[in-house]
């Protein structure tokens, strides 16, 4: 089973290779968030309910301990988005394309040998606060496993939380937190907008 995903995976890989070199549009591994994202920029508060995926195990996932939370990424969507960034930014989605191989490298970079209790390679910490950007984009997507760290267990959905507020033009701040239940303490916060 892993010979023929690890053929899948690198299939995939040529395939996507030999459409940009004909000048086909590429497409990313990486879903869309499963809720329509706020407008950024004025004063909001609201949550959406992600379910994830199966949870990821062995050499195949890697693992970002939080305090609350532990995340689980597919190493397959680290590999590829790694490879497939393109070298230099003509359009918005390349520019994008460009932030999300150096985040899933900084997270591959800072991969340490030990493994967690599901055989995932696990993350060392501090890394580069900017790959937190890639974790989000797969967590509202639905693309990654969260075990509680309370329970030690699995969890099958999260909820995503965009909390701003705008005090005036030049005065005003947003995050996107990520918890397990509706508006609780949260296992991982990002700054989505600041002005």
């Amino acid at each position: 089973m892993k010979k023929f995903l690890m053929i899948t995976f690198l299939v995939g890989i040529v395939l996507g290779i030999n459409n940009l070199v004909a000048g086909e549009e590429q497409k990313s591994l990486l879903r869309p968030p499963q809720h329509d994202e706020p407008k950024a920029g004025s004063t909001i508060d609201i949550s959406f309910k992600v379910a994830l995926e199966n949870i990821p195990a062995g050499a195949n996932c890697i693992s970002v301990m939080q305090e609350q939370g532990t995340v689980l990424i597919s190493r397959d969507i680290l590999e590829y988005l790694k490879i497939a960034k393109p070298a230099e930014a003509k359009t918005e989605e390349d520019r994008m394309a460009i932030l999300r191989g150096r985040r899933a490298e900084i997270l591959l970079y800072n991969l340490m040998d030990v493994k967690d209790d599901l055989g995932c390679s696990i993350v060392e910490m501090p890394f580069d606060e900017d790959a937190r950007y890639l974790i989000s984009e797969l967590l509202k997507s639905g693309q990654a496993g969260v075990i509680d760290n309370a329970t030690n267990k699995p969890v099958d959905h999260i909820y995503v939380r965009y909390k701003a507020f705008r005090a005036g033009p030049l005065a005003g701040k947003g995050d996107i937190s990520f918890s397990f239940a509706e508006r609780s303490a949260s296992f991982l916060t990002v700054l989505w907008w600041i002005s």
